[in-house]
């Protein structure tokens, strides 16, 4: 099921926007000209991703600096997969696709 997320000027200019829709709360961050979603909540410790940043590809959380892979949700040291969504931009508006979500199992 594809919702609307925001405009394609609107990540661009914040590169990160939670989208929040019935139970779901997703991260979507836009990094080097292409759009990445996931949850906004750590496997970890549950901690909201939101406030962490983009670092070498990775994402990281703020809570104990755990480094998800941008296109996978995989962090390597800890071998563990956050969940991430597909997304796309169709004419001018970001869009995510709430039955994509899928977890990496390995790198």
């Amino acid at each position: 099921m594809w919702i609307d997320i925001c405009s394609s000027e609107e990540i661009r200019k914040k590169k990160k926007v939670v989208a929040k829709h019935e139970e779901f709360n997703i991260l979507v961050i836009f990094h080097n000209d292409q759009i990445f979603a996931f949850d906004n909540e750590c496997v970890h410790k549950k901690r909201e991703l939101h406030t962490g940043m983009v670092f070498k590809e990775k994402f990281v959380c703020p809570g104990h600096q755990w480094a998800f892979d941008l296109s996978t949700g995989w962090e390597s040291v800890k071998e563990q997969g956050q969940p991430v969504y597909t997304c796309r931009e169709v004419d001018g508006v970001v869009q995510l696709d709430l039955s994509s979500a899928r977890v990496a199992t390995s790198a």
